[in-house]
């Protein structure tokens, strides 16, 4: 998911919810679904490579699942990569196991062992894992690692990915417990909501984070344990808990961002996450994004929002906005007269913003020009100022000045030269709909217990248990 957000909270102990756009419309369905279909998750797990290398040691086995029968794979690395139709695992030395078609389950030999956990030694996000692994070839190229694990201990590893362990230690308990019961609402409702065939959910930011046990900390592991089962319900189906970074002091519909509207989403003044602390809140946390600038000259935004490289920009505004201040239409009118318009989290993402809640205005940039002649010669060298200045030659032509020296002919005159571009200033990280990660931090140090935090953000839910 969400959360939101890398430069972002994106290591192992921090990261945001669902920035980027992703967004699917969704609709609720009956817990009863969740409790055929058990607590198990099928977790993708993203490799830095197009194969998989894994350790395989006494505790687990692999299993060719299209015959049923053990593979002879004695305690060693091993490597699974695609060879035609076939899965191939060779050995750490370079020796051929097998080929097989697959799929092939790495499963533990006691499937009762709570403590069993294997490693791979390639994954993006982590490195040892619990439960078993299914291994099948991908669609076109490559292998898909598919985790199966049980729900809590999934929890364990995507509490810590999605909101920082240390807040418990500075009054952000409940914070904590109640990022745990979102993670755990949005888990079982992609169950039910399957958008892959093989899979639940990914393990990126898009779905949520997860690390496997590489992440685990004991704050965390805690606020998951002292939640266990329960889970967000509106008039008894699970809902889609969205959660972000910081809303900048404001909340937003659903609709307002994406498209279909979720009855229990609001849009409402959030005081806890407000950088101006309208309130006066005692110790109030003000997230390092509650408010963002960032400049981007006219070649940048043209080089973002056209495709056709004959055109240019004339001008970019906000035509509306909703009464949150996030951009409903952002306008931008080319030279020629043809306008093009980006509508809500469009406007937002087709320019990489922080998020939707922000103004603009121009500005002239100033950038030094050296203007050479065809008499006399001015040598600078290593001058870090001139670092991608340009250099305008006799003849006109235009160039870059790149790398540690520069040479430069001419009777050289330094000017100031305004170059167009347009201040980008704004509010909040992500989309803004649901839970504020900051918010709920603040309110779990103000003494906000979880249910309260969940109630604000989700009004009208309800908490109840999963099986």
């Amino acid at each position: 998911m969400g959360l939101r957000q890398t430069e972002l909270f994106r290591r192992c102990f921090f990261t945001a919810c669902l920035a980027a756009g992703m967004f699917l419309i969704l609709l609720a369905v009956p817990v009863g679904k969740a409790e055929e279909q058990g607590r198990q998750m099928a977790i993708a797990i993203t490799l830095k490579d197009p194969y998989l290398e894994v350790y395989v040691d006494d505790t687990y086995r692999l299993v060719d699942r299209a015959t049923g029968e053990e593979i002879a794979a004695p305690a060693a690395a091993y490597t699974f990569s695609r060879t035609g139709g076939n899965i191939a695992i060779t050995e750490e030395r370079g020796g051929l196991v097998g080929l097989y078609q697959g799929p092939i389950h790495l499963e533990p030999v006691d499937n009762h062992d709570s403590h069993a956990a294997f490693t791979l030694h390639n994954a993006q996000l982590g490195d040892q894992y619990r439960g078993s692994l299914l291994i099948k070839k991908a669609e076109t190229t490559g292998i898909n690692a598919v985790n199966l694990v049980d729900l809590e201990a999934y929890l364990r590893g995507v509490v810590p990915r999605e909101m920082p362990s240390a807040w418990g230690n500075y009054g952000g308990m409940e914070a904590l417990k109640a990022q745990a019961v979102a993670s755990r609402t949005y888990a079982l409702y992609h169950q039910n909501h399957r958008r892959h065939e093989d899979y639940h959910l990914c393990d990126m930011y898009y779905c949520q984070e997860y690390g496997g046990i590489s992440c685990e900390t004991e704050n965390t592991n805690r606020a998951v344990e002292e939640t266990r089962g329960e889970v967000l319900l509106y008039q008894g189906r699970l809902i889609a808990p969205y959660y972000h970074a910081t809303n900048g002091g404001f909340t937003e519909l659903s609709q307002n961002v994406w498209s279909e509207p979720l009855p229990y989403i609001k849009s409402q003044h959030d005081p806890y996450d407000d950088p101006e602390n309208p309130q006066g809140i005692r110790d109030m946390v003000i997230h390092h994004h509650a408010r963002w600038q960032t400049s981007l000259s006219l070649a940048e935004i043209e080089n973002k929002l056209l495709q056709n490289p004959g055109e240019s920009i004339g001008s970019v505004e906000i035509v509306s906005t909703f009464p949150s201040g996030r951009v409903n239409e952002l306008q931008v009118r080319l030279v020629g007269g043809r306008t093009l318009s980006f509508h809500k989290q469009q406007a937002r993402t087709a320019l990489g913003l922080r998020s939707q809640m922000f103004q603009i205005r121009e500005a002239l940039e100033d950038r030094v020009w050296l203007s050479g002649r065809s008499t006399g010669i001015t040598i600078k060298e290593s001058v870090s100022e001139l670092e991608g200045k340009w250099v305008l030659q006799g003849s006109g032509e235009k160039h870059m000045l790149l790398g540690e020296s520069f040479h430069v002919q001419g009777a050289s005159r330094k000017t100031q030269v305004p170059l167009k571009s347009y201040i980008f200033e704004g509010q909040g990280w992500g989309h803004g709909v649901g839970m504020s990660q900051n918010g709920a931090y603040n309110r779990s140090r103000d003494g906000h217990e979880y249910r309260e935090i969940l109630s604000f953000y989700y009004p009208g839910t309800e908490l109840s248990y999963t099986p």
